[in-house]
């Protein structure tokens, strides 16, 4: 279990550094450069745009490459990054100019965490396989495996990374805000250019699987590494398509209340407007410290059908009752639930006759569930005009009911009763 742990430090530091630039950059947008709040957005918005598109090769190179072969390309980009935002500081004088760094550095910044995530859950997956006991088969059956095994699981592996990768990311926004204030954004383009570069190159000259064979058997690992047939795009899709897509219906809970939770705020005259955010974050890490294993204690199907029980729950409690203790507390039964969905769903498009392709499969049904939550975002946002914060919050819970609902469909699929 060491190298999960150098997997989850190297994920926390990692994010934690992008998570310094992601509440910044509309600042220097709107303060330096003098430019539209909207145009910040917009700069911003590369960045998942680029991680949606990026995952499926994210996963080719975790399969065919090795998981800290993906990291240390997705460190070199995130220092490459920040080259360019040293560069936009430069050329303040040229507000155009400077977008136009600024948006590469987005556009490498989404790449480097599309690498990195992905590459570190194919890593972590890899690691509590391996340190199996030798007579577990690779083909095992989760229903068979003793519940004490079960707890250190694939599902438990994918929760602890998205706990990092969350957890990096708020822990990354006040510091780089308090940066900022005291310093500037040179300053926090500097410490991920140079944090990035030498995380980077320690990713590519440690590999992972040193810490879990022998000689012998490393060469064994990178020969059938060699000869492994990659699943075509067409397989893949097949196998997480709709898995990626209840994904999706649960992981718009994370968009709406990171989109709209400061707004819906606003609306009501509450403050502070960073309590929804620290609530929702709350909610997601004590669910990932507490019952991470779940996913592999139950099963996926089980735990995503928990998961979206838990939003419903939350949407609830925010769209119909708007007082401040409901809402909180439905933002935090959000960020509780949504902590339950990707490493569920996630293990269920870990295919049995495809075991080497599991950066592929993740990387895709991340990609997927980015792209529903994106367009939910999109269109819920779309009701706050005619019905209030309160409505898109209420129509969320739709959304979640119908990720609820394929994880019903999963389960009675593999049952054999649909």
């Amino acid at each position: 279990m060491k190298v999960l742990i150098v997997l989850m430090a190297v994920t926390l530091l990692q994010c934690s550094l992008i998570g310094m630039v992601m509440p910044v950059l509309p600042l220097f947008i709107d303060k330096n450069l003098h430019d539209s709040v909207g145009l910040a957005g917009a700069v911003n918005s590369i960045q998942f745009i680029v991680m949606m598109f990026s995952r499926f090769y994210a996963g080719r190179i975790s399969d065919s490459s090795g998981p800290h072969r993906a990291m240390s390309f997705g460190a070199f980009s995130a220092a490459a990054a920040g080259i360019f935002y040293i560069f936009a500081c430069f050329l303040v004088k040229l507000p155009s100019l400077s977008i136009i760094f600024l948006a590469f550095g987005c556009a490498l910044q989404g790449w480097a965490q599309s690498m990195l995530v992905t590459g570190a859950v194919t890593g972590g997956v890899e690691v509590v396989e391996k340190v199996k006991s030798p007579e577990t088969p690779r083909d095992f059956s989760l229903e068979k495996m003793p519940k004490a095994k079960r707890r250190h699981g694939a599902g438990a592996a994918i929760g602890w990374i998205g706990l990092c990768v969350f957890g990096g990311l708020i822990l990354g926004a006040p510091a780089g805000t308090f940066l900022y204030q005291k310093l500037n954004f040179f300053t926090i383009g500097g410490i991920l250019a140079v944090i990035s570069c030498a995380l980077a190159f320690w990713c590519w000259k440690s590999s992972f699987l040193n810490q879990l064979f022998s000689e012998t058997e490393i060469v064994q690992e990178q020969e059938k590494i060699a000869q492994r047939k990659s699943l075509s795009s067409k397989e893949v899709l097949r196998i997480v398509w709709f898995p990626g897509l209840c994904f999706g219906c649960c992981a718009v809970a994370h968009g709406l209340v990171m989109t709209y939770g400061s707004l819906l705020f606003t609306e009501h005259h509450w403050t502070p407007l960073w309590l929804p955010f620290s609530l929702f974050g709350g909610g997601l890490i004590l669910s990932r410290v507490l019952l991470g294993h779940l996913p592999d204690l139950w099963g996926g199907e089980k735990t995503a059908i928990l998961s979206a029980l838990l939003e419903v729950v939350g949407f609830l409690l925010i769209g119909l009752f708007p007082h401040k203790i409901c809402v909180l507390t439905g933002i935090f039964l959000l960020g509780f639930g949504f902590s339950f969905a990707f490493p569920a769903f996630a293990l269920l498009c870990l295919s049995k006759e495809h075991p080497k392709s599991k950066g592929i499969l993740i990387g895709v049904c991340n990609a997927i569930g980015d792209g529903v939550r994106g367009t939910g975002i999109l269109a819920l946002g779309a009701l706050s005009t005619p019905f209030g914060f309160k409505g898109v919050f209420l129509a969320g819970s739709l959304v979640a009911a119908l990720g609820g609902m394929g994880a019903v469909l999963i389960k009675r699929r593999k049952e054999g009763n649909f």
